[in-house]
């Protein structure tokens, strides 16, 4: 029936016949994040130098830390990062926050125990009807999620699409846009659907660190 579509999870490491398995991607931040002082640095700096880390230590470049919208306010006001910016003997990164498209915001690039890091916010947003009915509005990244990257490890793949056309048969075509042309000969109109089943999918394998909640206790 091609009204009608399967929900399926798609995993990037292996697993058991059981459904289970350790996905090395994730990993399990030390305490809870919080900002350091002006002389003493924060839990989240020091998860994120040690994450970096085990990126290298796995065969990866770690260049970029994607964050939620809360994680990047708490970055931007943590004391001991403003105190070492200051500091001209130490050369932390520079932080200057810049908007860019589609929701993502540079906030700059810090130094982690000698890795250079590229931080980027991502605020985009989507709706959708909740249990109740109601429009609410969510983020694609978690506020409080944090990723750490290496580049040029992911590719969008487009799955297949099948649709009734004008014949009135069934076919599945592949490809990036699928159209899909309608005819009213009685108001002497015509429309084109195009659909589009795009999935986001690494190249190598682990190729980030990431903690879908970074405050939780």
């Amino acid at each position: 029936d091609a009204s009608k579509s399967i929900a399926m999870d798609v995993y990037y490491y292996d697993r058991d016949a059981q459904g289970r398995g350790d996905n090395p991607g994730v990993f399990t931040k030390s305490a809870k994040w919080e900002v350091g002082t002006a002389n003493k640095r924060g839990t989240w700096y020091k998860d994120v130098c040690k994450q970096a880390a085990s990126l290298y230590d796995s065969g990866r470049e770690a260049t970029d830390l994607v964050v939620g919208a809360d994680v990047g306010d708490m970055i931007l006001n943590d004391p001991w990062v403003v105190s070492m910016l200051d500091n001209r003997r130490i050369e932390l990164g520079t932080i200057n926050p810049q908007w860019q498209e589609n929701g993502v915001v540079y906030i700059g690039k810090l130094n982690f125990s000698g890795i250079m890091l590229d931080i980027f916010v991502y605020r985009g947003t989507y709706q959708e009807k909740n249990e109740s009915g109601k429009l609410v509005t969510k983020p694609y990244f978690p506020k409080t999620a944090a990723l750490i990257a290496a580049p040029k490890t992911g590719i969008i793949r487009y799955g297949a699409v099948t649709q009734i056309e004008m014949d009135k048969q069934t076919y599945t075509r592949t490809g990036k846009r699928i159209p899909k042309h309608l005819v009213d000969e009685t108001a002497n109109a015509k429309e084109t659907i195009l659909t589009a089943r795009p999935i986001a999918s690494p190249i190598m394998k682990s190729p980030w660190r990431a903690c879908e909640d970074v405050f939780a206790t």
